[in-house]
This record gives C-alpha cells, structure tokens and sequence, in this order.
C-alpha cells in the first residue's frame, strides 16, 4: 500500500482532516475519526490481501487443467 495514500491531511485552516485510500475519502473535524477510519481500512485491506492469496494458491493447487499464461 502507497504510504503517500494513507496519511492524514489537514486543510488549510485547520478546520477539517481527511484521509484518501482505495479510492474513498474520509474528512471530518476531529482527527481521531479519521485515524479511526483508516485503521479499519488498512484492516479491512490486510484481511482482503490474505482471502485473495488463500483463493488464488487454492485456485492453482486445484486439478483444473490450469497450463499457464
């Protein structure tokens, strides 16, 4: 995951934070929220990753014929 997509932006004015990952957006006026909700994604993205490697190893360990690219 790109380090640059998941800091924690603070507007001009200081008034509001936001947060850019996976192509969603999260703002709010209490810094914590934000970090709150990029937490959750950088969990949710862990956990997708794994099923992802867990399906596809499933996938070419299966006897389906599979003979490459």
């Amino acid at each position: 995951m790109d380090n640059n997509n998941m800091r924690i932006i603070q507007s001009k004015d200081g008034s509001t934070y936001m947060c850019h990952m996976n192509g969603q957006s999260f703002q709010s006026g209490n810094k914590e929220y934000v970090e709150e909700w990029r937490d959750d994604q950088m969990k949710h993205e862990a956990e997708y990753k794994s099923l992802l490697n867990n399906a596809t190893q499933a996938y070419y360990n299966t006897d389906n014929n599979y003979t490459g690219d």
